[in-house]
């Protein structure tokens, strides 16, 4: 597995120590992070001193890529969130009007449409097979006179 193969960008790893290992964040649940590196996959959790003690800390959320400590038998531990190259936000519905990062619900909205697509080309099959049968009942209808 290669960690580009991600989406990671040379600019990002040019900046990293090459003794430390890069993560992509592909999914989260609660406190916990799936994540994928040239390790593998595995889970991880956020080293509690280097984001609770330090209130410039960025929180990781799924697409960020994150450094790790990697534990090949159990969760391995996430020391930074990389800079974001993008992100996906709205206005909160908060009085504060503080921006909301929203790239896991923009995979959940991509995660959809990819299922739309897939129901319409099901659709589409479908009408494709009646259409079929409906020229071999004609051809059977007039096989038989």
């Amino acid at each position: 597995m290669n960690i580009k193969d991600y989406g990671l960008k040379e600019n990002i790893l040019r900046k990293v120590d090459k003794n430390k290992t890069i993560a992509r964040i592909i999914a989260t649940h609660k406190d916990r992070y799936e994540i994928a590196c040239n390790n593998g996959n595995g889970f991880a959790k956020i080293k509690r001193g280097c984001y609770y003690d330090n209130p410039n800390s960025v929180y990781p959320t799924t697409g960020d890529f994150v450094l790790i400590e990697w534990n090949e038998s159990g969760d391995s531990m996430i020391y930074e969130t990389l800079k974001r190259e993008s992100s996906f936000s709205r206005t909160a519905a908060s009085s504060d009007r503080k921006g909301e990062l929203q790239k896991e619900r923009f995979e959940q909205y991509l995660k959809l449409q990819k299922e739309s697509q897939y129901n319409t080309d099901s659709e589409q099959y479908l009408k494709s097979k009646k259409e079929k049968f409906k020229e071999i009942s004609k051809i059977n209808k007039h096989n038989t006179k």
